[in-house]
């Protein structure tokens, strides 16, 4: 029997700070993600 995978990928960006820290990660920075669906 065969079997299927259905999904949609997203990718995007997303952007923050960390008030609280001592470090460079205490600027706004970002990252990029991927999000997937399946089913």
């Amino acid at each position: 029997m065969d079997e299927w995978i259905i999904y949609k990928e997203f990718r995007f960006e997303a952007a923050h700070h960390l008030p609280h820290h001592d470090g460079k990660c205490r600027r706004l920075h970002g990252h990029s993600w991927v999000g997937r669906v399946q089913v």
